[in-house]
């Protein structure tokens, strides 16, 4: 266990996906939260390999589930004790009857496109990292289209008052961030 950069860990889960989503033509988008010491000193307490791969997990989902040419928005932000970290795709999103099981170990939502390769492991051992580290792991819908995941994970050295699934995020990950200047 050791201090883990917010920052860091984003910014490496997408250079470890870079090349999967340029294949496709797919741009992710890295935003991290308002700019100020917070945030640009955000740390969890954890394994920084799990929760890389946590994050490269949900970053792979996107990509599969996403059309060419669109964006994956890529997430961090401040909740009092924790940090919030969101992956919004733009594809079919999630149906509702699913939105429990596709964290199942080895359940593969049913594909009405290509098939999808994958073992359907990637979202059950992401939220098991999560809980691992004292966090959650939501997904939900987007009025529009797409599906947002929103990792809540306990801030380095902060003891929160409430588990990190008792409430919903404070940010609405469904909600598109400023435009970057270059898309990555």
């Amino acid at each position: 266990m050791t201090d883990v950069s917010v920052f860091d860990l984003l910014i490496d889960a997408v250079a470890e996906c870079g090349r999967e989503a340029r294949r496709k033509n797919i741009h992710l988008i890295p935003t991290i939260g308002d700019p100020g010491p917070e945030i640009d000193d955000l740390e969890l307490r954890g394994d920084p390999d799990l929760l890389r791969t946590m994050v490269v997990n949900l970053l792979r989902n996107a990509i599969s589930f996403s059309p060419s040419g669109e964006n994956i928005d890529v997430r961090a932000a401040l909740d009092g004790d924790f940090a919030e970290i969101s992956v919004r795709d733009r594809g079919p999103g999630v149906p509702e009857e699913m939105l429990e099981l596709i964290f199942d170990r080895f359940f593969q939502a049913p594909s009405t496109g290509p098939r999808r390769s994958g073992s359907g492991l990637g979202l059950a051992i992401a939220r098991s990292v999560a809980s691992l580290h004292g966090g959650a792991v939501r997904v939900e819908n987007c009025p529009d289209r797409g599906a947002a995941f929103t990792v809540r994970l306990p801030l380095a050295g902060r003891e929160p008052e409430k588990p990190a699934d008792a409430e919903p995020p404070t940010t609405d990950p469904c909600t598109d961030p400023e435009p970057p200047d270059t898309p990555t």
